[in-house]
């Protein structure tokens, strides 16, 4: 294993994390200032209480334009929503709960599977 460390050319006495500049493992960067940060904002959008206020909205409108298939349900619920004319996310919440549950064959399972993979979204069904 060979194991290198980079420092920095400051005074002798500077805390680790301000002294190391890089440690590389078999050539493998496994501490970096910016590797630290990094993962720093990384944990703090992971423990963020509400991950939909970091998505910004442009990623939003992007889950909206994605088809309908990759929601995550059923295929038997794909094919009822594609049938009724929805194909993408963004035509699934413009329904209401009651637009369908009257689809045919549309009954509570369908409609709890498709509840589900929107809420995991952070969307909603529009409201009556």
């Amino acid at each position: 294993m060979k194991v290198s460390i980079v420092t920095d050319e400051g005074p002798i006495g500077l805390i680790f994390e301000e002294a190391v500049q890089e440690i590389r493992v078999d050539g493998v960067l496994v501490y970096s200032p910016s590797l630290v940060r990094a993962l720093e904002s990384l944990r703090k959008l992971v423990n963020s209480p509400d991950l939909t206020q970091a998505i910004p909205e442009e990623s939003r409108e992007v889950v909206l334009a994605r088809s309908i298939r990759r929601l995550g349900v059923s295929r038997r619920v794909v094919d009822m929503l594609v049938r009724a004319g929805i194909h993408t996310i963004g035509d699934l919440v413009g329904k209401t709960e009651n637009d369908l549950l009257n689809l045919p064959r549309f009954g509570y399972g369908a409609f709890n599977e498709v509840q589900y993979q929107i809420d995991r979204l952070g969307l909603q069904l529009r409201q009556d």
